[in-house]
């Protein structure tokens, strides 16, 4: 996930110096694939604080990502994003046996607050994805509930199988953006097996101090 704060005349470059005045988080993924022999196969994957379950080449959204979008006055907006990265070993684990993830919160930090940083008006959101048609759904259905027209308000596309850009707000509109807050949970991930269960994969959440 991109996230690039920019003034009106800077976002028209904005794509070519994504990276420049870019907030860039590495959020990794948790997936996990059913191998059905007698059901639909299915898989779940948690990316970008989303999950998302992908079933006969279909995906959609089942948790929704942290990202609130609000008017706080007459055409001012406001868009606030948490982000969650998950840390730890790459490590697979294919069984019949009962399995487990065991998470634990490392710690929550501001990376990035337009009041106290800058005087940016324009967003350029980046997410990369195995799964943009759901990215691109979900974030359509959230611009409309804030009130906001794709390709008024905002411009949303879709780019090949990878990734989907976010741009607020489009050329030529009324709006402004107010504020643009950045947080970031870091989450450690570990598998196990073998652990007892109450009903498929059990999920442990430790809080770190």
């Amino acid at each position: 996930m991109i996230i690039t704060p920019a003034n009106n005349s800077e976002m028209e470059n904005a794509m070519e110096n994504a990276m420049e005045n870019a907030t860039v988080i590495n959020c990794g993924t948790i997936a996990y694939n059913s191998n059905n022999n007698y059901y639909t196969e299915q898989t779940f994957k948690y990316e970008n604080g989303a999950l998302i379950l992908e079933q006969n080449k279909k995906a959609v959204m089942k948790l929704y990502p942290s990202i609130s979008v609000s008017e706080v006055s007459f055409r001012n907006y406001t868009f606030l994003i948490n982000a969650v990265e998950i840390q730890g070993v790459a490590n697979t684990i294919s069984s019949n046996l009962d399995g487990s993830i065991l998470l634990k919160g490392i710690s929550y930090g501001t990376l990035y607050d337009s009041a106290i940083s800058g005087n940016e008006s324009s967003l350029l959101l980046t997410v990369y994805t195995d799964h943009p048609a759901a990215w691109k759904i979900y974030l359509n259905e959230t611009m409309t509930e804030a009130g906001l027209e794709v390709d008024k308000d905002y411009a949303l596309d879709r780019i090949g199988n990878n990734y989907v850009t976010y741009v607020f707000p489009e050329k030529g509109s009324d709006i402004s953006l107010k504020r643009l807050y950045v947080g970031k949970a870091t989450i450690n991930a570990e598998l196990g097996i073998g652990l007892k269960r109450v009903c498929g994969i059990e999920i442990k959440f430790e809080i770190i101090e």
